[in-house]
């Protein structure tokens, strides 16, 4: 399996952009236009998986510093379980040698149950503390998700610096979050 990093104007970004589409409802994704300006930010990075030259899937993820954040994990819907989704997180966490988090649905339906089972099978640890997004846009609900994370459970302190981290920077933007001792605050705009 091959990966191929795809910004905005890359070949390939209309293809990983359909699947991607189908891949989430429209709470669980962005609009094309916030998807572009996302790009700017260097700590995000969109991945192209391809298998023997045809593209079977995405990853979208953000590189911390002391994590690796697995915002999108998708594959063609023709091509599902044929352990193309496995193969593509494992050598993703493989190449980012670091902790890797992801956000999961709780486990009320069948298929969120799967998809938890699909993580655990990975390594994946569940961690019980009360999370959720915001709406990816106006008009959008957030979600009341788990974070998973690899290769062990986190810590407290670790879920608190995670959870201000993908808060302040992938769904609030930095112009809402400063750096203060090495954590995330968010910053309330004056009235």
């Amino acid at each position: 399996m091959d990966f191929k990093q795809i910004g905005p104007v890359s070949p390939a970004f209309k293809a990983v952009w359909k699947i991607y589409l189908s891949s989430f409802p429209p709470e669980e994704r962005r609009s094309l236009a916030k998807q572009r300006k996302i790009f700017d930010d260097t700590r995000y990075s969109l991945i192209a998986a391809y298998n023997k030259g045809q593209l079977v899937g995405l990853i979208s993820s953000w590189d911390f510093d002391d994590f690796v954040f697995v915002e999108h994990l998708a594959v063609k819907a023709r091509l599902r379980c044929r352990g193309h989704g496995t193969e593509m997180l494992k050598r993703h966490i493989e190449k980012s040698g670091r902790p890797t988090v992801l956000e999961i649905e709780r486990p009320d339906t069948k298929i969120a149950k799967r998809r938890i089972h699909f993580y655990d099978r990975i390594g994946f640890k569940v961690n019980e503390y009360d999370y959720s997004h915001p709406p990816y846009g106006k008009g959008k609900k957030g979600a009341s998700l788990h974070l998973m994370s690899y290769p062990g459970q986190l810590t407290d302190a670790e879920y608190d610096m995670i959870k201000s981290t993908l808060l302040c920077f992938v769904y609030e933007g930095q112009d809402s979050c400063t750096m203060f001792k090495n954590k995330c605050i968010a910053v309330q705009p004056a009235e």
